[in-house]
């Protein structure tokens, strides 16, 4: 199943996700390991979160604090995984840089966790992301 994906000014690409049954624009990056969330979005998303001692790293910034919630149902196009982990912190920074490129702002980052659970092939050149559906 193919999923449409828009490249945006930032260089990323963006999908359509419903997370708790509430769309958002989730970057694709395949070199996160977990999805992620927003801390601002938390309520938005109907999440559960708690504290966690963990933090998060990315290439672009130190450590930062994050929350997590499992539980949590993803819908992508057709597929939909149950039980999902998210992790949240916050993307006010990359948000920052979103707006300054007149992109709108986006809602989280889909991850290679959902990535590896459905074995997706991302087609750069279509942009498209295919995920198989477990039958």
């Amino acid at each position: 199943m193919r999923i449409p994906l828009k490249k945006v000014a930032s260089g990323h690409y963006i999908c359509e996700v419903t997370l708790n049954g509430v769309s958002g624009d989730f970057i694709v990056d395949t070199g996160a390991s977990h999805t992620c969330v927003a801390l601002d979005k938390e309520a938005y998303f109907k999440l559960n979160a708690r504290e966690t001692k963990q933090q998060a790293a990315s290439a672009s910034s130190n450590k930062m604090e994050t929350r997590y919630s499992q539980e949590n149902v993803v819908k992508i196009g057709a597929w939909e995984g149950q039980k999902l982990e998210i992790v949240l912190f916050d993307m006010t920074s990359v948000n920052i840089v979103m707006e300054q490129l007149n992109v709108n702002a986006v809602d989280g980052i889909l991850g290679a966790d959902v990535f590896e659970e459905t074995k997706a092939v991302l087609d750069y050149n279509r942009s498209g992301l295919y995920l198989k559906i477990k039958k």
